[in-house]
Parts: structure tokens; C-alpha cells; sequence
């Protein structure tokens, strides 16, 4: 059976996503900016380490920098930004619903040792330093687990 912390992690972080990204594309508050970059923080201390979702993770905070910046400036988004913002939204959700997918066949096998709610994998998260460098997303660092 699947471990159910991290399936229920996982769709609250997909849901929190999808609602933020819609939010920013309607008003394009910096409230939910500031939003977008905790879940993205959160999402980044949860799963071990994934060069694509911390690509796609990057491509959705600087989509909706953008947008956020372009309605603090007074102007109207365009909606060419508005469809990046919702287009990388989407290829991250794609990727966490594989994740999730990935993890619940690696649980029915029965592989997955781990039963605190993290993937298995050969590396543990042993967050160095978390945080924002200009308009990218979070860069988590790891180690191996000794």
C-alpha cells in the first residue's frame, strides 16, 4: 500500500500550487507570491532531490515574478506571460502527479523502506541552504546519508 503522508502531501501541494498560480494569473498580488515561494520551499524540504521539478519549480516562480511585476508596475499583464505562468504550472504539477505515481508503484512492490513520508532514495535531505537567488526558485543542496 501507498504510504498515505505522502500521497496526501503531495495532492495538498499540487492543489496549493494550482490555486496560487490561477490567483496570480487573475490579480497578480505579491501576497501570493510570497505564497508560491513557501510552498515551493515546503515542496522542496519534502521530496529528495529532482533536477526537474527544481527546473519546473523555478520556471513557475519566475513566470509569476513576472507578472507580479508587470501589475505592481500598473500595467496590464499580457497575456503571453499569463500563459507562461499557467503552462509552467502545469508542467509542474505533471511532474508531482509522476512522482506520486512513481511513489505508490515503488511502495506496492514493496522497495520503499522508508515509512516517514519521504522518498526513498539513496540520499537523504540535509537542507545546507535554502533560499532565492534574484528570480529563481528554491535550490535546495543535499547530502548522502551517512
Amino acid at each position: 500500500m501507498a504510504n498515505p503522508k505522502l500521497s496526501r502531501i503531495l495532492d495538498e501541494k499540487i492543489a496549493q500550487i494550482e490555486e496560487i498560480v490561477a490567483a496570480i494569473a487573475s490579480d497578480g498580488e505579491n501576497s501570493s507570491l510570497r505564497e508560491l515561494r513557501h510552498v515551493l520551499l515546503g515542496l522542496s524540504c519534502v521530496l529528495p532531490r529532482d533536477p526537474g521539478i527544481e527546473m519546473a519549480s523555478d520556471d513557475v516562480y519566475a513566470a509569476a515574478a513576472m507578472v507580479v511585476s508587470d501589475s505592481l508596475s500598473g500595467t496590464r499583464p499580457y497575456s503571453r506571460k499569463q500563459r507562461l505562468l499557467s503552462s509552467s504550472g502545469s508542467r509542474l504539477t505533471e511532474r508531482l502527479l509522476r512522482l506520486r505515481s512513481e511513489a505508490i508503484e515503488c511502495e506496492a512492490v514493496g522497495s520503499g523502506s522508508e515509512s516517514d513520508g519521504v522518498v526513498s532514495s539513496g540520499y537523504g535531505v540535509v537542507p545546507f541552504r535554502i533560499g532565492f537567488e534574484g528570480l529563481v526558485g528554491p535550490r535546495l543542496m543535499c547530502a548522502p546519508v551517512l
